[in-house]
């Protein structure tokens, strides 16, 4: 197998205190034990079973999917997110009330097609648990809490300020809104208007993000509301930067200044290693503020942890990633129709009458030249190629 190296990143401490306007807080902010028990009326003997899907989100297991919350749960989007926002502390932290939850998540199914065979509504779910997950996996908290690991003895986490996560789990919900099946390549190649709006640049990242904006200026679906002017424009700006660093042609300058900065670092007292069992294993967290030493800004680092949950099925399990990997293989199959059917050329990966021949190999690459380079990858190549 590679090499596995060891990485030291330090943490800069740069997202503002949460700033709420009392008399804007939502009531309804039992979460998710609202939710469980709104469903469990709907189908009563499905409570014990939610309840067993929320302990498990808890937790952050690594292997759990969506395919299998999909069949309790007609919103996965909106049991994930009411989910990992109590568990954060951020549905009193910032006011957001159940109602507003299940209207938000309802209006981003609506822009999630469910005939796209992998950017859905179920990805983003996916991709929101991950989000969560690599967090609770990664030991990185919210204020600086302790924490003690059984693996690594008594250990101090990452700090990270309630804008911040908030910012990252808004972010994984919405980053893939209203996709049209198609990659931004074939948006520019068609002069698509998308296109021509975002002058080729992260086409879908930047119509993902605006139109995820443009819901939230309904007052109904606005997770934001209580927040004061100046702490909305912070965590908009976050939003904004982490959906935009989701574009796959970001990947290696995402890996390059991880590396780079990590490669700079010295082993300091107080260091945070990250337990094994997280696919950031790789990471260890220094709370030093030395400006002698090379510091990664915790904005991006949680950029590149969505951009990680966004390409993490491969370090989920075989069976998932099997499942995902044929969904994206649909989706650009159907791509490649569309541009057989204009004389274009096909894209790579796209040519359905090559898929025996490059379906494999295709992920054995993306796989080792990719995943492993951002993530822990525990899926044996010759398995996928079997």
């Amino acid at each position: 197998g590679s090499r596995r190296r060891s990485v030291t990143v330090r943490l800069q401490r740069q997202s503002p205190l949460v700033h709420v306007k009392a008399n804007k807080r939502d009531e309804d902010t039992a979460l998710p034990q609202l939710l469980i028990d709104e469903l469990a009326r709907a189908t009563p003997t499905a409570s014990r079973a939610l309840a067993n899907w929320r302990e498990r989100i808890y937790a952050g297991e690594v292997g759990l999917s969506m395919f299998g919350l999909q069949q309790q749960v007609a919103d996965p989007i909106g049991f994930v997110l009411s989910c990992v926002l109590g568990f954060h502390g951020l549905v009193d932290t910032m006011g957001i009330g159940h109602a507003r939850i299940q209207a938000f998540s309802s209006a981003l199914n609506q822009g999630y097609n469910p005939a796209i065979p992998f950017h859905n509504g179920t990805h983003a779910a996916d991709v929101l648990y991950c989000s969560h997950m690599l967090l609770v996996q990664s030991g990185m908290t919210i204020g600086g809490q302790k924490n003690k690991e059984k693996e690594t003895g008594t250990v101090e986490d990452a700090v990270l300020e309630a804008g911040s996560v908030l910012a990252l789990l808004i972010s994984a919900a919405v980053h893939d809104f209203k996709h049209p099946g198609v990659t931004n390549a074939f948006l520019v190649n068609t002069n698509d208007a998308l296109a021509i709006m975002y002058n080729d640049k992260s086409v879908l990242e930047n119509y993902h993000v605006a139109e995820a904006f443009k819901l939230m200026q309904s007052p109904a679906h606005n997770l934001l509301h209580a927040l004061d002017a100046k702490q909305y424009r912070e965590i908009r700006s976050q939003v904004v930067r982490m959906v935009l660093a989701t574009d796959m042609a970001e990947h290696f300058q995402h890996v390059t200044e991880l590396v780079s900065t990590a490669s700079k670092a010295k082993k300091l007292e107080g260091e945070h290693t990250i337990p094994p069992s997280s696919p950031f294993a790789r990471l260890r967290f220094s709370h030093s503020h030395s400006s002698t030493d090379p510091h990664i800004s915790t904005d991006r680092l949680l950029a590149i942890l969505l951009h990680t949950a966004d390409i993490s099925h491969p370090f989920r399990g075989v069976e998932a990633h099997v499942e995902w990997s044929q969904r994206l293989r649909d989706e650009f199959f159907a791509q490649g129709d569309l541009e057989k059917k204009r004389n274009m050329p096909i894209s790579p990966m796209c040519d359905r009458g090559q898929a025996a021949k490059n379906f494999a190999a295709g992920q054995i690459g993306f796989i080792d030249a990719v995943v492993q380079l951002s993530g822990r990858s525990p899926v044996d190549p010759r398995r996928v190629r079997s």
